[in-house]
């Protein structure tokens, strides 16, 4: 139970506020879309910044160290940009889920 919904029962005399999750029809689907878009914005994103960091340790090397080959570097750039394209993607289908007029269920989305 969160703490808002605590201070939701206590307010309301013991009773919760919130909305049931919906178990069935086209707002249950809606909402594991949602969630499951959600998520794959994360791990574009998050792709997109382990790209970044191999580009960024690619172009500062130790002086020591042979710097990777710039088509190897040139790849790196390029994957990070789909994998950023890809987020964008993801975002916009979000952003039709949402806007469809469905009900989402009202509580926040967990993060894994």
């Amino acid at each position: 139970m969160t703490s808002s919904t605590i201070k939701d029962q206590a307010a309301d005399g013991g009773t919760t506020t919130q909305k049931p999750k919906p178990e069935h029809g086209l707002a249950a689907l809606r909402q594991t879309e949602a969630q499951g878009l959600i998520r794959l914005v994360i791990d574009a994103l998050f792709e997109t910044q382990a790209m970044a960091f191999e580009i960024r340790d690619g172009v500062r090397s130790d002086p020591g160290e042979e710097a990777p080959p710039a088509a190897q570097i040139q790849r790196h750039l390029l994957d990070a940009l789909s994998c950023l394209e890809t987020a964008d993607h993801y975002l916009r289908m979000l952003d039709g889920v949402i806007d469809t007029g469905a009900p989402l269920s009202e509580e926040p989305v967990p993060f894994r």
